[in-house]
């Protein structure tokens, strides 16, 4: 019991060190655009080089650990997040910050605790295997299995956009400082998406999950519309707001894609952690866009990411709908 309570620690600080190297990129990117006087497309490059690694890596990974382990999988995984840390801290250039040589420690310090930790075994039935190269093409050969890839492929999209160029958007149309208010702001975001996920717990007990999906995919449009063009007191309640409206739609959307189909959901999980991928394209979309017609103009391509989020809502057609709480009189 003691070693599934620490596994479970384990697992939770593990997201909590990647969390924490990719989203931070958010508030880092206005100060690196002006210290290295870059344009918007340039520095978006710079969430794209950390997010095309999903569409790169998803289906080789599971791949990987299916045959070497969690635990062997972890370390190198790690070790080249190390050495790849360690080349930035020595060879500074358009990216490089101190900042770096605080990922080099977390990273480190992870890659200790995965190799002193004793991993229990791990038994997969067949239908939660990676499958074969006939497996993934049949699966991506399937209309239903493409449209949800493109749902997961919006919503990390609008995440990241939204984490992306948040900070820049409060400084450019209100003349607020990234490092402060844009800074607490991107805070505030992450801290209510967090809170969302909890409160979403409830609700998928009480509501239906497609219902819950196209509620807040509209509340999110309305409240993408308040943060875009609203005065400044506004849009610093509305950008934040974000984090809470579109907590719900990557477990919803995932869930709903492995509920549509009857077997390969291993397969088919690699093909929508591929999806993650869109955090790299649509912060570069926005930041292409905002260079020929302005950020906030690019940020509107979020809108696109949102209404395709929230079709999904209604063509989903999920095996068996999730259980909620029924009430009687």
């Amino acid at each position: 019991m003691k070693r599934n309570y620490y596994m479970v620690c384990l697992v939770f600080m593990t997201f909590f060190v990647i969390s924490f190297i990719t989203n931070i990129l958010g508030a880092l990117i206005p100060d690196i655009q002006r210290s290295f006087r870059l344009s918007y497309s340039m520095v978006a490059f710079l969430p794209f080089s950390f997010f095309i690694a999903y569409g790169v890596m998803s289906i080789p990974a599971g791949v990987f650990v299916e045959h070497s382990g969690e635990r062997r999988s972890m370390l190198v995984s790690f070790g080249v997040a190390v050495a790849g840390a360690m080349l930035l801290c020595l060879f500074a250039g358009y990216g490089v910050t101190a900042l770096y040589w605080i990922f080099l420690l977390v990273l480190l310090c992870m890659v200790v605790i995965v190799a002193v930790s004793r991993f229990p075994r791990v038994a997969l039935n067949e239908n939660e295997r990676s499958g074969t190269s006939a497996t993934y093409l049949g699966l991506i050969g399937t209309p239903l299995v493409r449209l949800y890839f493109f749902g997961i492929f919006c919503y990390v999209g609008t995440e990241q956009g939204i984490s992306d160029w948040m900070a820049e958007m409060l400084h450019r149309y209100h003349g607020l400082d990234t490092l402060k208010e844009g800074a607490s702001a991107l805070s505030w975001y992450w801290g209510l998406m967090t809170a969302g996920c909890a409160v979403n717990l409830l609700l998928l007990k009480l509501f239906d999950s497609t219902k819950l999906l196209v509620f807040f995919s509209v509340l999110s449009i309305l409240v993408l519309g308040v943060a875009l063009w609203g005065p400044v007191e506004y849009a610093l309640i509305a950008w934040p707001a974000m984090g809470f409206t579109i907590s719900i739609m990557y477990s919803v959307i995932f869930s709903l894609a492995l509920n549509s189909v009857p077997a390969n959901h291993g397969s088919f999980s690699g093909i929508l952690c591929t999806g993650i991928a869109g955090g790299a394209a649509v912060p570069l979309l926005i930041g292409w866009v905002a260079d020929h017609a302005g950020l906030q103009t690019g940020m509107c391509l979020v809108f696109v990411c949102l209404a395709y989020i929230l079709s999904i809502g209604f063509w989903a057609r999920p095996l068996i709908a999730n259980k909620t709480i029924q009430f009687t009189s």
